[in-house]
């Protein structure tokens, strides 16, 4: 029943804690089932627990225990207790190299993760393609490009250069660190692509603004006879979106029911909001979000509250800030947005009286970060973030790029920051 609930986390732990208040002892079985749902739900608390009893149990666990207890304890965060459970097994297989190196890479300490790549030979061990995917996913993930380029090097001296899955990955790596003509170099190399390929591609040239090299790709997967998919048209919509090609966009939408059959999802509807409230086409926006056969989410209302923002609508950003309060009353995010529309909108109480409820309420904004790769080393930076030691120097060079911004019609907008 424990492993029959794996997939229900909750509920698998709930039947683990009542087997063991009936007396029942977890076997190699059940172990490894709750050790998953504990990772899954990131209860370190309760892994310690189990963890304990593996203690005590001893006989009990074997390789399959010992590779779920990695990943549960690299899954919550701890990687420092996840390598000494890791030291401590007599014997690994690749599987539990590929758990301790995914967790190393997933905690952004890349070099750590590159260097048990090196040491399975060690143990007479190959890493397969889950070893080198797993981190170059996590180089794409944290903008670590000089790695990601060393994982592409490692993976072609292994023999490796002809593998789907491990180009897919280098692939959107390289695109996600802004390399797209090296992206586009892997790309044309492969000999068989798959729709992962053809959208791992598109994505790239979507997220950089090349909407009309991402029209050429797609036209180029039609003449090959691909079938796009949802995700591809999703690629499509978004380069749409983030180059300003408006009628494009709403062809390639409608093209995808009618000639290809697929009923669109959030996100489709999602990028075609975004793309209309972009150009400025705000009414339009409106009437298309108004008029979907879905549930507009919290989401769509956010791009059209930053919409209005941006183009100063102010009868529509009244809607939108009803919109959003209604959905979720509670959201940091969302009422750190309507306070800096009250302010557009000039209603200065009702700044003060967002603001004063958040604080009563201890709501606030979850924070985020920007990584970047300097020398093979990661730097975190949050906004208005002091800590860094050159941290005089960066904020002189961000005032002296805004300035030369500035200077070519560059025209912030005066959106006021969560404090």
């Amino acid at each position: 029943m424990i492993r029959a609930y794996s997939s229900c986390h909750g509920t698998s732990l709930q039947l683990y804690s009542r087997a063991h208040r009936c007396g029942i002892f977890p076997d190699h079985f059940a172990l490894p089932a709750a050790l998953k749902a504990c990772a899954e739900t990131l209860n370190m608390t309760m892994g310690k627990q189990v963890h304990a009893q593996i203690i005590k149990f001893g006989p009990l666990s074997n390789i399959f225990v010992h590779t779920n207890l990695i990943y549960m304890y690299a899954n919550c965060g701890s990687i420092s207790d996840a390598h000494l459970v890791f030291a401590t097994i007599p014997q690994r297989n690749v599987v539990t190299w590929n758990v301790m190196i995914s967790g190393y890479a997933k905690a952004g300490h890349m070099m750590e993760a590159l260097n048990l790549l090196k040491n399975m030979k060690n143990e007479n061990l190959r890493p397969n393609e889950i070893s080198i995917v797993s981190v170059v996913s996590s180089c794409a993930h944290f903008g670590a490009l000089d790695y990601g380029a060393m994982m592409h090097g490692y993976a072609w001296r292994r023999g490796y250069h002809g593998v789907m899955i491990i180009n897919n990955s280098i692939i959107d790596m390289y695109a996600k660190c802004g390399r797209l003509c090296m992206a586009r170099a892997v790309f044309n190399e492969m000999q068989t692509r798959s729709m992962a390929s053809w959208g791992a591609m598109m994505g790239g040239l979507a997220m950089h603004g090349r909407g009309m090299q991402a029209l050429g790709l797609l036209s180029d997967m039609l003449e090959e006879g691909v079938r796009p998919d949802r995700a591809a048209f999703t690629s499509v919509l978004c380069a749409c979106s983030h180059s300003g090609l408006v009628n494009e966009g709403r062809l390639w939408f409608v093209r995808m029911v009618r000639d290809f059959g697929l009923e669109p999802s959030v996100q489709h509807y999602g990028c075609m909001v975004d793309l209309l409230a972009r150009a400025g086409l705000m009414d339009e926006a409106y009437r298309f979000v108004m008029t979907m056969p879905i549930e507009p989410d919290g989401a769509m209302w956010r791009t059209m509250g930053c919409a209005c923002l941006a183009h100063g609508d102010l009868r529509i950003g009244d809607i939108v800030i009803e919109k959003l309060l209604e959905l979720d009353p509670n959201n940091g995010g969302d009422l750190v947005l309507i306070s800096n529309m009250y302010a557009w909108l000039g209603r200065w109480v009702d700044v003060a009286r967002v603001r004063k409820e958040m604080r009563d309420r201890g709501v606030k904004k979850s924070i985020s970060y920007s990584i970047v790769e300097v020398n093979n080393v990661l730097h975190e930076f949050v906004s208005g973030d002091e800590t860094h030691p050159e941290a005089r120097e960066i904020y002189w060079m961000v005032d002296h790029l805004v300035e030369q911004l500035r200077h070519v019609g560059y025209v912030s907008w005066p959106i006021l920051m969560d404090t």
